[in-house]
C-alpha cells in the first residue's frame, strides 16, 4: 500500500510529511524524514508536540544546527536509531517524555555535547545501554521518570558528572548499587519515590550523597 501525502501544523507552519498505510484505521502518524526540515536552518525552537509522531529517521534534524530547544513529547516515538540527533550544534533542551520508547542504545545522544536539560519521562524503558548517555557532559537535568527500569547498569552515569536533578521515580527499581552516584558532587536532588526499593538502600546513598536533597518512599 501507498503511503499517501498529507500536510502538518508545526510550530505554526505547515509543511508536507507522509501518512503510514493504517489497516483500515483513520489515525495518521507522522514521520520526521530527512528532507523536511531544510529550510528551517535558522529556527531556534522546534515545538512538534502531540503531532502523532512515530518514527524520527537519521538525519531528520541534520539541518538544524541553530536549534537550542526541541519538543516532541506527547507522539508515539517507538524507538531512536544512531543518528537521529546529527548535525546539532546548539542543542539544549531535549524533551521526548509522553512517548513509547522501550530502549536507549549505545551513543544515541553522542552529538547532544551542549545539552543541559533531558526528559524522558512517561515512555516504557525498560534498558539503558550502558553508554547511552555518552557525551552529554554538560547535562544538569535527567528526568526518567515513570517508566518501567527494574535496573540500573553501573556504567550509565560516568559521563554526567554535572548532573544536579535525576528524576527517577515511578519504576520498578528495587536495589541500585550505590557506586553509581561515587562521582556526581553536584547532585542537588534525587527522586527515588515510587519505588520498591530496599529500607536500607537509602542510608547507603546518604552517606555517598551527603549534600543531595533525596525523595522516596517512607
Amino acid at each position: 500500500m501507498k503511503k499517501n501525502i498529507f500536510l502538518v501544523l508545526i510550530c505554526g507552519i505547515i509543511l508536507q510529511a507522509t501518512e503510514e498505510p493504517s489497516s483500515g484505521k483513520k489515525s495518521k502518524k507522522l514521520e520526521l524524514q530527512k528532507s523536511m526540515f531544510e529550510s528551517w536552518s535558522n529556527f531556534d525552537v522546534l515545538n512538534a508536540a502531540n503531532k502523532r509522531i512515530k518514527h524520527v529517521y537519521p538525519g531528520a534534524f541534520k539541518s538544524l544546527g541553530k536549534i537550542s530547544k526541541i519538543f516532541l513529547q506527547g507522539n508515539k516515538i517507538g524507538s531512536l536509531k544512531t543518528g537521529t540527533f546529527q548535525g546539532f550544534e546548539s542543542l539544549k533542551v531535549l524533551d521526548l517524555s509522553s512517548n513509547k520508547l522501550k530502549k536507549l542504545p549505545n551513543y544515541i545522544f553522542k552529538e547532544l555535547r551542549l545539552v543541559t536539560d533531558l526528559n524522558l519521562s512517561q515512555n516504557q524503558i525498560k534498558i539503558i545501554e550502558p553508554n547511552a548517555f555518552y557525551g552529554l557532559r554538560r547535562l544538569t537535568s535527567l528526568n526518567l521518570s515513570s517508566n518501567k527500569l527494574k535496573e540500573l547498569r553501573n556504567e550509565i552515569l560516568e559521563d554526567l558528572n554535572n548532573l544536579k536533578k535525576l528524576d527517577l521515580s515511578g519504576n520498578k527499581l528495587r536495589n541500585i548499587n550505590v557506586q553509581l552516584f561515587k562521582n556526581m558532587h553536584n547532585l542537588e536532588y534525587l527522586d527515588l519515590s515510587g519505588n520498591p526499593l530496599d529500607p536500607g538502600l537509602i542510608n547507603r546513598l546518604c552517606a555517598i550523597l551527603p549534600n543531595t536533597h533525596i525523595i522516596f518512599d517512607e
